[in-house]
């Protein structure tokens, strides 16, 4: 279901899961990814520097080899998204023009900064 499915960032990538998921969470200055167990979205917000959507692109590439993610990627940008998306999301809507939470991360200097989540591996006694 879209509740359960990891949602991915960029500049920053972070797992977000259950709830959370939803169109709240998006910026038009980035890119984000969604990885539903049906589907591949690559949302690329209006702003969007060509270099976080490249970071986007690269989890893409990460998702398909290593979890098992649809081959296909969906490429949604801003204002033209499919109605599949936004159902994947939890519901069309309007898109905020920036959220104050990732403001620290745009600005001169910023780069996309791609960090994997936390993976606990524990290993037979």
């Amino acid at each position: 279901t879209a509740g359960m499915a990891p949602f991915y960032t960029a500049p920053r990538a972070r797992l977000v899961e259950g709830s959370a998921v939803s169109r709240a969470e998006l910026d038009p200055r980035t890119a984000f990814v969604l990885h539903t167990r049906e589907a591949l979205y690559l949302w690329v917000g209006a702003h969007a520097h060509p270099d976080y959507e490249a970071a986007a692109r690269e989890w893409t590439r990460l998702l398909q080899r290593f979890e098992h993610a649809s081959a296909e990627v969906s490429l949604e940008r801003q204002g033209d998204e499919s109605a599949a998306f936004w159902a994947a999301i939890g519901g069309e809507g309007p898109v905020a023009a920036k959220l104050a939470k990732y403001d620290e991360q745009y600005g001169v200097g910023k780069s996309p900064v791609l960090e994997a989540p936390a993976i606990e591996v524990r290993l037979p006694s």
